[in-house]
């Protein structure tokens, strides 16, 4: 029963197939276990599993007195290292709509802008100092009688400024494009710095934006009314231009220019038409006082008349040419459309087209 058990445990280590056959187990029993064992997919990572197990098991003590040493000393090593802190405050930021809709914001006060900066500005000399400063984490500060801080107070104050600043770590993550949340840690060995110095560097951070915002904003108006002034002086001088537009031509609306090109328009075309007519009687009366020349001077019509009614020219003087008679009815109709013209039109003798 000794050998079999050891040679039981022996080969168990090496075969399994051999342990059942030297022990002599040979019953259907264990041959079908085995045969469905084999049929398994996980067959072998089962084997392997039990092997390891059954050595634990066996050489418990070589493996529990190791970890045993090494862990205790891994503690021990530990308890001599600093002890590592953390303090960690959140808070979130929304876009403004009123800095959204500033024509001049997008580069200077954008909320792109704060997110770019964003870990400079909690960082900075500045903020820090601010915060050590009213924390009193640099010990008493000397100041003059003014109430600034002397030289050697500057120095001590930015020291330490610098070295807690190192200390800090910022994380933003966005939901939107419209909110931020930014979240200040403070990664240190002192336990009671931790939570003191990020809840103040989180509210000296807000305070210094919310004035850095309000300088901007006042900025900005300051410049909007300057030329909101300019364009209101504008604006007078354009309404005085129009109200002696108004007062000069009375028959004309400024505010339907459309009538008032269709009616150039038409004017424009009944000057054009009006000149050439113009033109043409020129020609004409041209014409016919060139061939009145060409006929001699003007004869003085005498002309007597009968008894009978029938006219005679005395003696001594020429007989009227009847062509000269038309030709002196044609001017007479000419001059007779020059004064309608003149009239039904308007034209004087000032008139460009008249001289």
């Amino acid at each position: 029963m000794t050998y079999a058990a050891y040679d039981e445990t022996t080969l168990s280590k090496t075969s399994p197939t051999k342990a059942y056959t030297k022990s002599g187990n040979t019953s259907g029993l264990g041959r079908t276990e085995f045969n469905s064992d084999d049929d398994r997919p996980f067959s072998e990572i089962r084997r392997t599993l039990n092997d390891i197990l059954r050595m634990l098991v066996l050489h418990r003590w070589m493996f529990l007195i190791p970890f045993t040493l090494v862990s205790s000393g891994a503690f021990i090593a530990s308890l001599s290292y600093p002890r590592v802190y953390k303090a960690s405050t959140v808070f979130e930021r929304q876009n403004d709509p009123v800095m959204m809709n500033l024509p001049m914001s997008a580069g200077a006060a954008g909320f792109k802008y704060f997110r770019n900066t964003m870990v400079r500005d909690v960082t900075s000399l500045e903020t820090v100092g601010e915060v050590v400063e009213k924390l009193g984490l640099a010990g008493k500060l000397e100041r003059t009688e003014d109430g600034a801080l002397t030289h050697q107070a500057k120095r001590r104050r930015d020291a330490v400024a610098r070295s807690l600043a190192g200390t800090l770590s910022v994380t933003t993550s966005s939901p939107s494009e419209m909110i931020d949340v930014i979240r200040i840690t403070y990664t240190g060995p002192d336990p009671d710095v931790g939570a003191r110095f990020v809840e103040e560097v989180k509210r000296t951070y807000v305070r210094r934006t919310m004035k850095w915002i309000h300088e901007f904003l006042t900025s900005q108006r300051d410049y909007f009314q300057r030329e909101a002034k300019i364009a209101l002086e504008e604006f007078r001088t354009a309404q005085r231009a129009e109200t002696e537009l108004r007062l000069a031509h009375p028959f004309v609306n400024p505010t339907d220019p459309s009538s008032i090109a269709l009616r150039e328009s038409q004017l424009e075309l009944e000057r054009n038409e009006l000149a050439r007519r113009k033109r043409e009687y020129a020609q004409e009366v041209s014409a016919a006082r060139q061939m009145l020349a060409a006929l001699g001077p003007d004869p003085i019509e005498l002309v007597s008349t009968n008894d009978n009614g029938s006219s005679a020219a005395p003696s001594g003087v020429q007989t009227i040419d009847p062509g000269y008679l038309s030709l002196r009815a044609r001017l007479a109709a000419l001059d007779g459309q020059i004064r309608e013209l003149r009239d039904t039109r308007g034209m004087t003798d000032q008139h460009p087209d008249v001289q």
